[in-house]
């Protein structure tokens, strides 16, 4: 007599099934309830910021530059917010932080700028470069609009922890380039590309008595590129020769 129990397949198979769907949906309700922070390039969402009074405060900046900038705030404001949807927010530029420049030589003109958020309780700067000549070689091509956090001393909201994409070393970076334009009478300014925290102050001829009248003008001119002059050094370098000649 064969005592082996007829195994019923499809009844089998339709169990594993319903198994197989348990665990998928387990694994999906997981993804949905986990807290994660906002994807900065999703557009789906119906998250907006305008910046309040922009066009008329820095009249530099054109329509559709305007709207870049916005889009970029957006871009690191959602880096730093776990809400899925915050809505239309308004920020609002700190108008003592607004300083812009343009290098005549260059053709180049730079505007910086500090925007609060009250309502997520955020701060950011944002760097902003132009040019009347689109193919100006001097004028970023990826980098022309900069959103980062701010310095500490800016610092309005203190609980906020603020994320960005670019670090100190972009704003080095702008001060030695920017610098390299500047129009000083007497002297240039350098940073050198080994350390980007020692300022170089060279006059165009040897002169033992204005050095730090020097080292006041450049930290005024960093002041100006929206960047604090306290986070470096500064050394001033005499010319081998005193004979004044130009730059």
């Amino acid at each position: 007599m064969n005592n082996t129990k007829n195994i019923n397949y499809p009844l089998l198979i339709l169990g594993l099934l319903q198994v197989l769907f348990i665990i998928v949906a387990a694994i999906s309700i997981k993804n949905m309830m986990q807290d994660e922070k906002i994807n900065p390039d999703d557009t789906s969402r119906q998250s907006s910021i305008s910046i309040e009074r922009l066009s008329s405060k820095i009249p530099e900046i054109s329509s559709d530059s305007k709207d870049e900038i916005q889009r970029e705030l957006l871009r690191i404001v959602k880096n730093n917010t776990t809400d899925v949807d915050f809505g239309s927010v308004e920020a609002i530029i700190r108008d003592e932080s607004i300083h812009a420049n343009f290098f005549e030589t260059e053709n180049l003109g730079e505007v910086n700028f500090i925007v609060d958020i009250p309502e997520l309780s955020q701060t950011y700067q944002l760097f902003y470069e132009y040019s009347p000549d689109l193919n100006n070689s001097y004028l970023e091509k990826n980098d022309r609009i900069i959103a980062l956090c701010v310095e500490p001393s800016e610092v309005k909201y203190q609980d906020f922890n603020c994320n960005g994409f670019y670090t100190q070393g972009t704003r080095n970076f702008l001060v030695q380039k920017y610098l390299e334009f500047a129009d000083f009478e007497n002297f240039y300014a350098e940073i050198l590309d080994e350390d980007y925290s020692v300022v170089r102050v060279c006059p165009f001829y040897h002169n033992e008595t204005d050095g730090d009248l020097f080292i006041e003008e450049t930290k005024e001119m960093i002041r100006s590129f929206g960047v604090s002059p306290d986070l470096f050094t500064y050394q001033i370098v005499q010319p081998k020769i005193s004979v004044p000649h130009s730059h």
